[in-house]
């Protein structure tokens, strides 16, 4: 019998696809957790990818969009306000390692 359980406060994933020839974008997915009553897909910051060369100040803006595109509620493991910072941080990490993974680094 479980005497805890284990609950996310916020959590993103991130999936990117490069176009072969010129390393744009092709393909974006991002998922955000915890922030809205069902996991939801920040259609925005996906918007704001596809087509654009990847870099530092891309998945920054993405992390801005994705912030737009969540709906956080107050309770008692965060604040609303939290959750929607970390969904940008969180957005922005999770878009550097699916970068590296579609580069093969």
């Amino acid at each position: 019998m479980r005497k805890a359980q284990d609950c996310n406060v916020v959590n993103v994933a991130s999936y990117i696809a490069l176009d072969e020839k010129d390393g744009s974008i092709k393909t974006a997915r991002i998922v955000m957790g915890s922030v809205g009553p069902t996991p939801l897909r920040a259609s925005g910051a996906e918007a704001a990818l596809v087509g654009q060369k990847p870099d530092e100040a891309l998945f920054l803006k993405a992390g801005e969009a994705a912030r737009q595109d969540c709906k956080p509620i107050d309770d008692f493991r965060g604040a609303a306000s939290y959750r929607k910072a970390m969904v940008g941080v969180l957005t922005k990490r999770t878009l550097d390692i699916a970068y590296r993974q579609a580069t093969g680094n």
